[in-house]
């Protein structure tokens, strides 16, 4: 029977430069280029009556937890409770983990075909990962791409490497802990010829999540005998 491995500790080497967006403190904010047709009719609309009640002479507040009140205005802004400013909200993000191995003594080898599983998962049960995409680059050690062979091909190669779709995943059910909310996906890992050492998989990821929420206003209006 196989000993077992004491875990090795890694550390973790400069980003690859494709990736520079993505892996930091907080996760990155993607934004989409593209306007759908009904989004474009809804802003229209919606700027339509946004004009309309512009228009409007009176105007009351909420009395119960007027909005605005947690952002700070900046020197020279109206003091209005129309303000805008980025919610300081935690790191909310997906879970992944990367498994190989057809046995207990399988290894990566320099001239190798492996089949990796790589499973994302929500730790949360209040909310939805949405559409989670994956994006994967292999590295070296030192951060750079792996050494090219003779044709110009990648010693080190995995396919898919982009737009590796997980879609959405559910809120996870406290009362089973162990059961994870998780999708998975299969990689291959080609190697050919490639320099034995330690490679990394930077994998950078974009999604949404949804979070259902429900609050309340107050707004007193006075009405006067006819």
């Amino acid at each position: 029977m196989p000993t077992k491995e004491k875990k090795r500790k890694f550390k973790i080497p400069k980003s690859p430069k494709q990736f520079t967006n993505f892996f930091k403190s907080k996760p990155h904010l993607a934004k989409s280029t593209l306007d759908q047709l009904c989004n474009l009719l809804e802003q229209v609309a919606n700027e339509q009556l946004l004009s309309d009640c512009a228009a409007k002479h009176f105007r009351v507040d909420s009395i119960f937890m007027p909005c605005g009140e947690d952002i700070d205005l900046a020197p020279g802004d109206i003091s209005t409770s129309e303000r805008c400013a980025p919610a300081e909200l935690p790191v909310i993000r997906p879970c992944f983990k990367l498994q190989w191995g057809d046995g207990p003594d399988d290894r990566i080898e320099t001239d190798d075909v492996e089949i990796f599983c790589l499973t994302a998962w929500n730790p949360y049960s209040n909310l939805i990962i949405k559409d989670l995409t994956a994006f994967i680059i292999i590295t070296d050690e030192t951060g750079s791409s792996p050494e090219t062979l003779p044709d110009g091909t990648p010693s080190v190669i995995v396919k898919p490497y982009a737009m590796i779709c997980f879609g959405d995943i559910p809120p996870c059910d406290e009362s089973k802990p162990t059961q994870l909310s998780a999708v998975s996906r299969e990689l291959t890992l080609i190697s050919r010829g490639a320099k034995d050492g330690i490679y990394f998989v930077w994998v950078a990821y974009c999604y949404s999540v949804e979070l259902p929420l429900a609050f309340g206003s107050i707004f007193p209006i006075d009405l006067v005998k006819s």
